[in-house]
């Protein structure tokens, strides 16, 4: 079965349909950028979001599916810089 998927940015809503148009769920993922940051870039397949917490500096992954959000990694941007640079 085909998806179709469509995102709504500004309410944090996305909207998952049948390749022909039934509406099969509405997912709200303002919870998510609350407490983790606002979004900074998307895949390119629009399925994969990067969001950026500025306050406490760290970058989370997120991936969509047609029935949920999944949070894949969070990143502290500068422990991720000291460890990196430690190793050079």
């Amino acid at each position: 079965m085909s998806y179709v998927f469509a995102f709504n940015l500004t309410e944090h809503k996305l909207y998952s349909y049948t390749d022909i148009g039934i509406l099969l769920k509405r997912i709200d993922f303002s919870e998510i950028i609350k407490s983790h940051g606002e979004i900074i870039c998307a895949s390119s397949n629009g399925l994969n979001f990067a969001l950026f917490n500025r306050r406490i500096d760290t970058i989370t992954l997120i991936r969509f599916s047609q029935k949920k959000v999944i949070l894949l990694k969070t990143i502290n941007v500068e422990a991720s810089l000291i460890e990196f640079f430690s190793k050079s």
